[in-house]
């Protein structure tokens, strides 16, 4: 099936979209999923037309789809709320509540107004890796006229000399690049799958196109999470999903790939001292404070070390929601990190975030929840969930993705349908008919 196919089929599927308004938010359901790799403010005007077209379709609503799962896909939004009632600034934690809110939203607004199959998720996956593409292209093109203009002529040394990966990347689209990475790679593993679990594609060419596009992005944007996060994937999470008998092929060539990959990084300073000095100094500690100056952000080890004498002050339900900066203010002072504590900064660690809010408690709650989430994608062999899970899993280590708005937004949104599309059934994603 071509793909221009696969979308008109999802549109008109007769289960799901049998109205006009049931297509329309199908569209805005894609346009959600597309805007994900831009500005958030777009993202809000899209989630904010869907909502008002459900509403007006209110008599279509399927709240017999909403359950025990529907709770458990909220669970993050519970736990921030129970935190709230013993915080010492209620002001931030309502903030917090408030960007956090999505996570309590979209689990009951997606269900009840369509229905999340894996025939209508899989299309709207590879809107978002179409979309990433689109975004890289896009900013290869920025890129491309800023050394022309400049320099005159587009040489491999200008755009290999550090001037143009990371923040300097993404830059012109006005986003994150460790979030434009999270997004790329999710893509990258849309692209991937629909490549392993479609053995006969009439035209090979397409998808190999993407993935270099996206991996040729994931190179500048040089994040060093989903990088460690898809090399993972790569090696130890798609062998076991792919045939026996071509696993051994498979292994070969990431075995090929890892090489050139290391090689690569090796003759390229920028990203060499990137993934080897930066991020040996991210997770060394300081020596008595003599390495501390203003140019440099002190090391997260240092942080980390903050946090933890943190959470052993309340160990049991800790501090409250919106608690952690005021926290880590203090200790930044106390130890003499003054750059932390010039920027607010959090503890960038998810897991101990998690427990200066709300102690082993909680920590062990939210641990509870991501093994949930984690045994659907398994007991449905769902590869995508499964390394959308682990990419969050393992950025959850360096970065509280769950505080910042495009971080909860991207996570809501696809914790849902991913979430909704697996539970009902545990039919593998190859009994679908998925594009060539």
């Amino acid at each position: 099936m071509k793909l221009r196919d696969f979308y008109i089929q999802s549109f008109y599927d007769g289960q799901c979209c049998n109205t006009s308004l049931s297509r329309l938010k199908l569209i805005l359901l894609h346009g959600l999923v597309a805007v994900l790799p831009l500005h958030i403010a777009y993202s809000n005007i899209v989630l904010g037309c869907y909502i008002m077209v459900s509403l007006i379709d209110y008599k279509d609503f399927r709240f017999r789809s909403l359950g025990v799962k529907t709770l458990l896909l909220q669970g993050i939004f519970y736990l921030s709320a129970f935190g709230y009632w013993y915080s010492s600034h209620p002001h931030e934690a309502g903030l917090y509540l408030e960007r956090q809110l999505l996570i309590l939203l979209l689990p009951i607004i997606l269900p009840i107004s369509l229905p999340l199959t894996l025939k209508q998720v899989y299309p709207l996956l590879m809107t978002l890796a179409l979309s990433c593409v689109l975004a890289i292209l896009y900013l290869f093109t920025n890129m491309l006229l800023l050394i022309h203009e400049h320099f005159g002529t587009v040489t491999a040394n200008v755009m290999l000399s550090g001037a143009f990966f990371n923040h300097r990347f993404s830059a012109a689209l006005g986003i994150h690049a460790g979030y434009l990475s999270l997004y790329t790679v999710l893509g990258l593993i849309v692209v991937i799958d629909l490549y392993r679990i479609q053995s006969m594609l009439v035209n090979k060419i397409v998808p190999w196109l993407l993935i270099v596009i996206l991996s040729t992005g994931m190179f500048f944007l040089a994040s060093r999470n989903t990088s460690i996060a898809l090399l993972i994937i790569l090696a130890l999470v798609i062998p076991f999903f792919i045939r026996t008998q071509r696993r051994i092929y498979y292994l070969l060539i990431t075995v090929f790939i890892f090489t050139g990959l290391a090689l690569t990084v090796y003759y390229t300073p920028f990203l060499k001292e990137r993934f080897s000095a930066q991020l040996i100094s991210d997770i060394k500690p300081l020596k008595g404070g003599s390495e501390i100056n203003f140019q440099n952000m002190e090391p997260r080890i240092e942080r980390w070390k903050c946090a933890w004498d943190i959470v052993l002050k309340a160990p049991v339900w800790g501090h409250g929601t919106g608690d952690e900066i005021a926290q880590l203010k203090q200790a930044y002072h106390q130890k003499g990190l003054f750059i932390s504590e010039l920027y607010d900064l959090n503890a960038h660690n998810t897991y101990l975030s998690m427990a200066i809010k709300h102690g082993f408690a909680g920590f062990i709650a939210f641990l509870m929840l991501m093994f949930v989430y984690v045994s659907w994608a398994l007991r449905a062999r769902h590869f995508i969930y499964l390394s959308f899970l682990l990419v969050y899993l393992i950025g959850f280590y360096t970065e509280n993705l769950l505080d910042t708005n495009k971080g909860i937004v991207c996570f809501a949104l696809l914790n849902t349908l991913l979430g909704y599309s697996v539970i009902p059934s545990a039919a593998p994603a190859k009994a679908l008919n998925l594009p060539s």
